[in-house]
């Protein structure tokens, strides 16, 4: 009977109420491909549990973490990203930065027309 109690205490601990938002527009492309915003947009909606998750990660070790990071990213031809930067990043915590950008890359998106696009993306972190 006291395991149980554990148990349910330790999860009571770690499970943190999040509220993870990601910025509502993608702002102009770049480059010389066309592609549907929208269809970006719906990536990074349907893969926003990858951010969750390294966000959830960090937070066990910084737990007052929070803020925004500016990510720009370039989709090639194959509809794969190519590059990816933090260009800002106010958590100031560069593992989480990387855990995000690192699951970025790995999103198949939409094959842009015409050649490689960039886009700029805002990530926005609270709990909430």
């Amino acid at each position: 009977a006291v395991g149980d109690v554990d148990a349910g205490t330790k999860k009571a601990q770690t499970d943190v109420k999040l509220k993870v938002k990601i910025g509502g527009t993608l702002g102009d492309k770049l480059g010389t491909g066309n592609i549907d915003k929208q269809s970006v947009s719906a990536v990074f909606r349907r893969r926003s549990g990858a951010i969750r998750h390294c966000y959830e990660k960090r937070l066990k070790v910084v737990s007052e973490l929070n803020g925004k990071l500016r990510v720009m990213f370039t989709i090639g031809p194959a509809g794969r990203i190519t590059n990816i930067v933090v260009q800002s990043n106010t958590t100031g915590d560069s593992a989480l930065a990387s855990c995000i950008t690192s699951r970025i890359k790995e999103w198949p998106f939409p094959r842009p027309k015409g050649g490689a696009v960039t886009f700029v993306r805002t990530i926005v972190l609270t709990k909430g």
